[in-house]
Order: structure tokens, then C-alpha cells, then sequence
């Protein structure tokens, strides 16, 4: 049985609720995430998110028209964001991108006059004004726009090709003791009010996991085995899809033992582990 059940026009619907976009723009097919359920809403956005897509694809340049480098970085964030199946993080990422280099890069410039020195002074100062990893990401595009020229025939050499990473700077994490994280939960616990004692399991289950806060967010009874528990990322059926595995220590034992009691009380009887917004 398909993940995906169409449930309008140029509307699928995943198996998990999530409602996407599936169109065909510029002769690519595109998939979506339009990041809702509501199906009043997904076919708000469907709406505008296809005139956005079909006015780009319609006056970006061909390759063999590319003459400025604002015509390049155009033509780049149409292909790049004409992917399918990009989560919509991964979307507002690339705008983000797209939009530091438009103001960046000096988009009226002949792209045959584009030179090796002129790529290494915008990296020169994108490295200054920007913290490593932002930065990197930067380089990044600018590195595929390099090669999108050569590819595309606008220019024989890519600008970009020998410019380096930046070095990111080592973190040394400072974990708190068993006592400390102790005293949060039972601080937490101790408050008596409406959401303190699943905000204290809540604690204590990102402190024995490990697991990141969206990951604890979307944890569902059915991801919790015997000893392991599976914290799932992305779409099934997308390329950020991935599972990770981690095994149940006493501490998170205990933790989901106690979820465990409350759900069977009637606490909360919802698929979610935690319910609280």
C-alpha cells in the first residue's frame, strides 16, 4: 500500500497527516511539504506556493541566456528548490541562502568577467561577517553556482573551486552532574501545577536519551520497543528520512515506566508519548 494518497489537485497526503504539494513545474515534478495538516490551509498554500514556483520557472533564463550573475543565482535557486520531496525547512534554508548572496554578490555583473580574485574577496568577507557553519553553507551554494556555469556553458572555469572551508571552532560541552539533573526534575515535579509532572519526565527523558527536543516532541508509543527506543527524522519515503536507534538504560526505564502508569490511568491516552504543547 502507497505512503501517499492524492487528496486533491496537486495535493498527496502522507500516511503520517502530513499534507504536500506534488506538481509538475518547468517539467520537473515537484513534492512538498506545505508543513500543515488542515486541508483549508494546504490548499492556501498550494496556491501560492505554485505561483511562486511557475513565475520562476517561467523568467529564469535558460543556460545559454545567463549573462549577469543575478541571472545565475536565479536560474541556481530555481533548480535548487525545484528538488522533490524538500521538507520545508530544508526550503526556508535555501531562501535564506539565496537571499544572503543576493545581497552579497553584486547581481548586475557580467557573469564572463567573474573571477577567481572577485569569488575570493566575497569569501574573504562572508568568512568575517559570518560564523563558520553559516558561513560553510554559504561556500557551499557558491561552490555549486560555480559549477552550474561551468556546466551550463557560461563560463570554461569554475571561480570557486579552490576556495576553502572554514575551520570550525572545537565546542567543549560541559555536562551537568547526576545530582544537578536530579534537582531540575524534582524542581520541576515539585511545582504541583496542571503540566509539571510530564514537564519533569519530559526533562528527565531529554537528559537520559540524549535525543534532541523535536525528536521527544513526536515520539509515539509505537517507537518505543522492548529496549530500544526509535527516534525517527524526516518523511518516509523522502530522502531525509532516517531512523536512529537507542537502547533503554535504567534511568529512561524508569522514565517511561512512569509515562507508561499515567497513559494507562487515563491521564493521556493519545499515540504521542507527551502530550503537552
Amino acid at each position: 500500500m502507497s505512503d501517499w494518497q492524492q487528496i486533491g489537485e496537486n495535493l498527496v497526503k502522507h500516511k503520517a497527516g502530513g499534507i504536500y504539494l506534488s506538481a509538475k513545474v518547468g517539467g520537473k515534478k515537484i513534492r512538498r511539504s506545505l508543513d500543515t495538516k488542515d486541508l483549508r490551509i494546504a490548499k492556501l498554500k498550494r496556491d501560492e506556493a505554485l505561483g511562486i514556483l511557475r513565475k520562476a520557472a517561467a523568467t529564469a533564463p535558460q543556460a545559454g541566456e545567463l549573462r549577469t550573475l543575478g541571472q545565475a543565482i536565479d536560474a541556481l535557486s530555481v533548480k535548487v528548490l525545484a528538488q522533490a520531496d524538500l521538507e520545508a525547512a530544508t526550503v526556508d534554508y535555501y531562501k535564506a541562502i539565496f537571499k544572503v548572496m543576493n545581497e552579497t554578490l553584486e547581481r548586475e555583473s557580467l557573469v564572463r568577467s567573474l573571477t577567481r580574485a572577485e569569488i575570493t574577496r566575497w569569501w574573504k568577507s562572508i568568512a568575517k561577517r559570518y560564523a563558520a557553519q553559516r558561513a560553510n553553507n554559504l561556500l557551499g551554494m557558491m561552490k555549486r553556482l560555480g559549477k552550474f556555469l561551468v556546466e551550463s556553458g557560461a563560463l570554461l572555469d569554475d571561480p570557486a573551486v579552490e576556495l576553502r572551508r572554514k575551520k570550525i571552532p572545537e565546542t567543549h560541552l560541559h555536562s551537568p552532574s547526576h545530582d544537578a539533573i536530579k534537582a531540575i526534575i524534582d524542581s520541576v515535579r515539585e511545582q504541583k501545577k496542571t503540566h509539571s509532572e510530564e514537564s519533569a519526565d519530559f526533562v528527565a527523558f531529554l537528559a537520559y536519551s540524549g535525543c534532541r527536543l523535536g525528536q521527544a516532541q513526536s515520539l509515539r508509543w509505537k517507537d518505543i520497543e522492548t529496549d530500544w527506543v526509535a527516534f525517527r527524522s524526516g518523511v518516509v519515503g523522502t530522502k531525509g528520512a532516517a531512523t536512529r536507534r537507542l537502547p533503554i538504560s535504567g534511568k529512561l526505564r524508569e522514565v517511561i515506566e512512569r509515562l507508561r502508569v499515567r497513559r494507562h490511568d487515563g491521564a493521556h491516552d493519545r499515540d504521542l508519548v507527551f502530550t503537552m504543547r
